[in-house]
């Protein structure tokens, strides 16, 4: 079974390490990887705001274009996670350079999705800035286990890589409302995904601090 495990686990790695090596080939580096995430996460942002703002059947292409700025995020961050020790361009400044623009695209994202919605839920602007709040929370807790000294704190239902694909699943599922005219279910659909964004968050906050500190105690 182990072996099974590590065999499945070696082949779903495969591809991502063969793009890791083509792109480090072609004068990639991780720093660069992490600014074109921001700027994937920038244009998912503004294609909600400009998607959810328009009439709901001229909507539906802004907000295909807003799941697939998400997904070209998601991308760049598995290889940006493999691309640095492949290449051997692991530096002491490697998380600064990695997390800000992270933290950064987390915000872009909410707050975009949020404004989007502003259009037809008055308070959705907030809500949006309460999902980008506590994504940021989410990461801080991270990086103060980091600080600490235990190894990272991972405890959390999603991480960051997987709530953009939550935000792309619940798009995916609001652009056929859009395109049928529904802009409203769409938006409700949308508004789900933020709250489960915040209750995700707010739950991590609440588990990795206890469990810093409960390493620190057993040193």
């Amino acid at each position: 079974m182990w072996r099974r495990r590590r065999l499945m686990h070696h082949r779903q790695q495969q591809p991502r390490l063969h793009w890791t090596r083509v792109l480090r080939g072609r004068g990639a580096t991780p720093n660069g990887v992490s600014w074109v995430s921001g700027a994937f996460a920038a244009l998912a942002g503004l294609m909600f705001y400009i998607g959810l703002s328009a009439p709901a059947r001229e909507g539906g292409m802004p907000l295909l274009l807003a799941v697939l700025g998400l997904q070209g995020r998601r991308r760049c961050n598995r290889v940006d996670g493999v691309l640095a020790p492949q290449a051997r361009m692991v530096a002491r400044v490697g998380e600064v350079s990695h997390r800000a623009p992270d933290g950064l695209s987390d915000v872009l994202v909410c707050a975009g999705l949020g404004y989007g919605l502003q259009a037809g839920l008055p308070w959705a602007a907030q809500l949006g800035w309460a999902a980008a709040l506590c994504c940021v929370a989410s990461a801080y807790t991270r990086m103060l286990g980091l600080a600490c000294g235990p190894p990272e704190p991972r405890q959390g239902p999603m991480r960051r890589v997987q709530r953009m694909q939550w935000l792309s699943l619940a798009g995916a599922l609001a652009l056929p409302l859009q395109w049928m005219g529904q802009s409203r279910l769409a938006a409700w659909r949308l508004i789900e995904a933020l709250a489960v964004l915040i209750a995700d968050a707010l739950l991590t906050v609440a588990v990795r601090p206890r469990t810093i500190v409960r390493t620190l105690e057993q040193r």
